[in-house]
């Protein structure tokens, strides 16, 4: 082989592999896949049921007392300023004219 012939083989043999023409084009990147939009989530609404304490069957005799006859009647709270039921605060009417009517003790 000669020498010109050589250097002109391998100057082509060069100039194709690296020549940037023949090189592959980057390839584009595919569209994102769509995907559907968000779907608005329904909350169910929270409701509070406000809390009230069970009463007692037998609570309500804490508003009654026992009279010197043996039997239960209101108990009434008696105070410098008036008298009072207890179960409902309202006012007792016969301090004054019933004084028998009350026991005259502070604590049953």
């Amino acid at each position: 082989m000669s020498r010109p012939l050589f250097a002109a083989s391998l100057l082509l043999l060069i100039w194709a592999l690296c020549n940037p023409a023949g090189a592959d084009e980057p390839q584009k990147k595919p569209d994102a896949e769509k995907i559907p939009a968000p779907k608005v989530k329904i909350e169910p609404s929270i409701s509070i049921v406000p809390y009230f304490p069970r009463t007692d069957t037998r609570e309500v005799w804490q508003h009654y007392g026992v009279n010197s006859l043996g039997r239960f009647v209101p108990r009434v709270i008696v105070l410098p300023y008036g008298s009072y039921y207890s179960r409902d605060l309202q006012p007792y009417p016969w301090t004054t004219n019933r004084t028998t009517a009350i026991m005259p003790t502070k604590v049953d």
